[in-house]
């Protein structure tokens, strides 16, 4: 089976829309049309971690003007999309929220976007969802294939990436889509060796693939200033962006040769101390990462609070950042979690006792940022019921890509470990959102996200 350069399929140029204002009409596909699912439109598909190919029916969205007033509200179609041409005039903030009817089923979620985060085909991966919701579920995309490799790279392991991943073991991996592969070697100390870019169209359904990895990887010196508790890693080359590992070491991170791949690698810097989160994005682009020593910015924060019987619903977060005079609007991600309560009247009534798990992402407007509120019939006991969590990140940029960053939650990751949260069951959840490349408007926009350098800070209030 012969293995294409991903590199010569990706010279193609891929054709332009007139305007970025996503409302002006579905983007065009790009020529090299990544990936073959034309039943595709410019949407937010819900769908979820756990079935990244299933679009989730039935789920209620709120649409919003600048100024937070309800526009419309609806559920999103069989395939689990809501279409953004459909929005009305004015839309600018699009919220959905999903809950199982599946009583025994606690978890309950809700995510606020910028419609102009949406300017391509979207999937938000729910972060937590009730079987029972995708047992049926209508595929978003139809072309799946499941591939196994054949270590002989040199490295102990391997671990794979794709886009619409089903499964992944790292030695098979079964895709939802046609899509490049990144191989990746390490290892017994998991540094990473070398790497290997493949395109999936280059092999047929249940192929077996040697993995070689041709390419030696890169060492790059790391300038970190502040104590990291956390450095992750992002490949980009259109379509693919994957997320892989390398161990920091005397200074230098291995990466793949983005020379060979004509690819660019993003990196995340978390740093946090008592409670307080600085996140930092930066492209290898040279030999040498930087990243700055921003521990003097302090984010002072007037988080909303929820009062018991729930007639207040937290529609804002006030905030200041201390230390930088400069900034101005920001791009914001604003999270929480919220118990309804009930405490041992959960059996009586099913409306108590969900945990909602709350996440913003938009645009920061004179130190304030808007949340959606929750529908009208949520209910709150007295008894334990109110936001047990929050959190604020705020960016020094304001561009869609530095927001498509915070949504995919490649600053997020201290929240998933428990940030600001002493109880792990008081941990915050993002559902991440995903560009879907077969909708993209150009390579540029949906690699612009990587291409942002930024510098944001967290801070937490944990009840």
């Amino acid at each position: 089976m012969k293995k294409t350069s991903l590199a010569l399929a990706m010279m193609l140029l891929m054709a332009a829309c007139n305007s970025n204002n996503p409302n002006d009409g579905t983007p065009t596909p790009p020529i090299d049309e990544w990936p073959p699912a034309e039943d595709l439109v410019h949407a937010l598909y819900i769908s979820s971690a756990q079935s990244p190919n299933c679009g989730i029916s039935g789920v209620d969205y709120s649409v919003f003007d600048i100024d937070g007033v309800s526009l419309a509200t609806g559920q999103s179609n069989e395939n689990g999309a809501i279409m953004i041409e459909e929005l009305p005039e004015g839309a600018h903030y699009l919220s959905y929220f999903y809950r199982s009817q599946n009583p025994d089923f606690k978890y309950w979620s809700s995510s606020t976007f910028e419609v102009s985060l949406l300017s391509q085909a979207s999937k938000v991966l729910l972060a937590r969802v009730d079987d029972g919701d995708v047992a049926e579920c209508a595929a978003i995309q139809d072309s799946a294939k499941a591939l196994t490799f054949v270590n002989q790279s040199g490295g102990e392991s391997l671990k794979l990436a794709a886009n619409g991943e089903l499964s992944n073991t790292g030695s098979a991996i079964n895709i939802a889509e046609e899509s490049p592969l990144l191989v990746t070697s390490f290892d017994s100390d998991s540094n990473l060796r070398f790497s290997e870019l493949l395109d999936s169209r280059d092999f047929d359904d249940a192929s077996e693939v040697t993995i070689t990895a041709e390419a030696q990887s890169k060492l790059v010196s790391v300038t970190l200033p502040m104590a990291s508790e956390q450095l992750s890693l992002s490949y980009v080359n259109y379509p693919l962006a994957a997320e892989f590992t390398s161990s920091l070491v005397s200074e230098q991170v291995a990466v793949p040769d983005y020379g060979i791949h004509e690819g660019s690698i993003t990196a995340i810097n978390d740093t946090i101390v008592d409670n307080e989160l600085w996140v930092q994005q930066r492209e290898v682009s040279s030999d040498e990462l930087i990243f700055d020593d921003i521990s003097e910015m302090k984010l002072s924060v007037i988080f909303p609070t929820h009062v018991d019987t729930g007639d207040n619903l937290a529609t804002q977060v006030e905030f200041e950042v201390l230390g930088n005079d400069d900034l101005g609007d920001t791009a914001g991600h604003y999270s929480d979690r919220i118990y309804t309560g009930g405490g041992p009247f959960c059996a009586e009534d099913p409306t108590y006792c969900r945990y909602i798990y709350r996440n913003v992402f938009a645009t920061t407007q004179a130190g304030k940022l808007f949340i959606a509120p929750l529908p009208e019939d949520i209910l709150f006991h007295w008894m334990g019921g109110g936001i047990t969590s929050q959190v604020l990140t705020v960016s020094n940029q304001s561009s869609v890509g530095a927001l498509q960053s915070l949504a995919a939650g490649e600053a997020s990751h201290s929240f998933e470990s428990g940030f600001g949260a002493a109880d792990a069951d008081k941990a915050l959840s993002v559902s991440e959102l995903h560009l879907m490349p077969v909708s993209a408007q150009t390579r540029d926009e949906f690699e612009q996200r990587y291409q942002t350098e930024f510098n944001a800070v967290a801070t937490a209030n944990v009840i």
